[in-house]
């Protein structure tokens, strides 16, 4: 029977909006994956180191083992960094550590980047990255234990999975150029005749005066007028001294150019990649409230105006 493998390396697109807290549960992940890796790799250094040191007497092959080993492990390393607008980097072991430096206080960060390696006769490694100008986030894995790689996976995955953004925010921010250049061109549109307003014609007036007159019925008083009222709308004459009011635009046009600044706004404004961090919390802070507004606030009120206004109608009719 055949079995299901995630890839080794993963690109996910944005955007991802991540707070503080967001972060130092990724943190409990990445310490779990180092122990992991590095479980993996003792145990494939101490085969092969013990492999190497066959041929000699057990107590001297334990002994350089044993220093070996220790030789190798500090070559491992695991790094986190902040990377600053400004290209500015913060390093700590950790990502606890980063967020309880002061520095980070001031930072717009950008950018992270974790990477945990373990290195000789196979490596161990994994490299983990948040690329919130390109809105992406990747991850790269290699274990030399199937079983362990699988563990780290399944790590990695759960914490991406609640963290991802859901499909509307990926469709709102990767279809945000488009909304705009549509929104552009309908406020063109719509905008040049929103509120234009035209003159009534005098052959509008005529037209109206003879409606009332033929609805009030038509007799020896008001004969002549009607009479007039024939002559000028057939000869077309408009006296000189007319003003004729000014008809206001079709309403259905405002209701569409309205709709296209919101659309336009909507467009502009998109949910980008945030790490809601030192300078960047007020963004991030913001950010959510807009998607909280876009995505639930305003469909509910679409729904629930109309409805409660029946309701409303209908319990005052009891």
């Amino acid at each position: 029977m055949g079995k299901f493998q995630l890839p080794k390396s993963r690109n996910m697109g944005g955007p991802w909006l991540l707070s503080g807290n967001d972060l130092e549960s990724l943190d409990s992940v990445i310490n779990s994956i180092d122990s992991l890796l590095y479980k993996s790799w003792e145990q494939q250094v101490r085969e092969n180191l013990s492999e190497e040191s066959g041929d000699v007497e057990e107590e001297y092959s334990n002994k350089q083992v044993a220093e070996k080993f220790d030789a190798l492990q500090k070559k491992g390393y695991k790094a986190c960094t902040f990377i600053n607008k400004d290209d500015s980097r913060l390093t700590d072991e950790s990502i606890q550590g980063l967020l309880k430096d002061p520095a980070s206080i001031n930072l717009k960060v950008e950018e992270i980047r974790i990477q945990i390696v373990y290195e000789k006769y196979r490596e161990n490694r994994f490299i983990f990255k948040l690329d919130g100008i390109n809105d992406e986030m990747s991850y790269e894995l290699e274990c030399s234990d199937v079983s362990v790689r699988e563990e780290i996976q399944y790590e990695i995955e759960k914490w991406i999975a609640v963290k991802r953004p859901n499909k509307f925010l990926r469709f709102w921010s990767n279809s945000a150029a488009v909304m705009i250049l549509l929104a552009v061109l309908s406020m063109l549109i719509f905008g040049s005749s929103a509120y234009e307003s035209e003159e009534v014609p005098y052959s509008s007036e005529l037209k109206r005066e003879a409606f009332e007159l033929l609805d009030n019925g038509i007799d020896s008083t008001n004969s002549d007028r009607v009479l007039e009222l024939l002559l000028q709308y057939e000869s077309g004459y408009v006296p000189s001294d007319y003003v004729g009011a000014r008809s206001e635009s079709n309403p259905s046009t405002k209701k569409f150019f309205y709709l296209s600044i919101f659309v336009f706004i909507i467009g502009v404004v998109k949910p980008k990649s945030t790490i809601g961090l030192g300078k960047h919390q007020a963004r991030y802070r913001f950010l959510v409230a807009w998607v909280r507004l876009i995505t639930y606030t305003l469909p509910a009120a679409l729904i629930i105006t109309p409805f409660w206004q029946r309701l409303t109608e209908w319990i005052y009719k009891i």
